[in-house]
């Protein structure tokens, strides 16, 4: 997604992002991931968080998309019903997980192991 939006290759690669994930929490830091959920991710969100904490993440808070810029440009393509989508995933990662998430008024989401 990152590549396609910002028309670059290969800058945002999985192996780049988890090599580095993995170099931090070697080293003892307290790593935390923020995703912006939207129509290209919005199927593997919670595949993507369970894989986050099963490395040892410790948290991962899910954002609000902004249409500003190259999102503003790509929002036909980007957008989701997140009224019918997003609370779906969020029910199953509370289930499933036993986590802290919630859906807020404001539009943060934060998943905490």
């Amino acid at each position: 997604v990152f590549n396609e939006l910002t028309n670059t290759s290969d800058s945002f690669s999985l192996n780049t992002i988890n090599k580095n994930i993995g170099l931090c929490l070697n080293k003892g830091f307290d790593v935390e991931v923020h995703i912006v959920p939207n129509a290209k991710n919005i199927s593997t969100i919670f595949e993507t968080c369970t894989f986050l904490k099963s490395i040892g993440v410790s948290k991962v808070s899910l954002l609000r998309i902004v249409y500003q810029g190259r999102a503003e440009k790509f929002k036909s393509v980007l957008a989701i019903n997140e009224k019918d989508s997003l609370p779906s995933i969020i029910e199953k990662l509370n289930s499933s997980h036993k986590c802290n998430f919630c859906i807020p008024k404001i539009n943060i989401k934060k998943f905490i192991w």
